[in-house]
């Protein structure tokens, strides 16, 4: 088989040999080339989610701060205090701070209500504390 490391064929090698290698390699390229694109994308969107929460928090998210930092429950206290006293459903509160997943929204919201961080005003409604 052909010594990888040199990319010089053996003598041994038969063409069929070096084309299944050759297949192979751009199989992987294939591979990392699409792994790539959907860590772009992903960024891309990471970057949207951030744009719309600065918007909607104003000055409160530091331009140095990682988004990594601002957590989900964070985000969700912060955006409730902005509507004080406004009714929300888990929908709306998602939307509001760029997550994507409506069930980890709906747990948060559940653990914040139990730490009575928030109100739970009915089912799959929440307000801020003191609304």
């Amino acid at each position: 088989m052909m010594d990888r490391r040199n990319d010089v064929p053996e003598a041994g090698d038969t063409v069929l040999q070096l084309l299944a290698a050759l297949l192979d390699d751009q199989a992987r390229v294939a591979r990392a080339e699409a792994a790539l694109a959907a860590a772009k994308k992903r960024m891309a969107l990471s970057e949207q989610r951030l744009g719309r929460l600065r918007a909607g928090r104003g000055a409160e998210v530091r331009e140095s701060a990682p988004a990594a930092a601002v957590t989900l429950r964070t985000r969700i206290v912060e955006a409730m205090k902005a509507r004080r006293g406004e009714v929300l459903t888990p929908a709306k509160i998602a939307a509001l701070v760029g997550a994507t997943n409506r069930d980890s929204v709906r747990n948060t919201l559940l653990v914040l209500a139990g730490q009575g961080r928030i109100e739970k005003v009915g089912v799959g409604q929440y307000r801020a504390k003191g609304g």
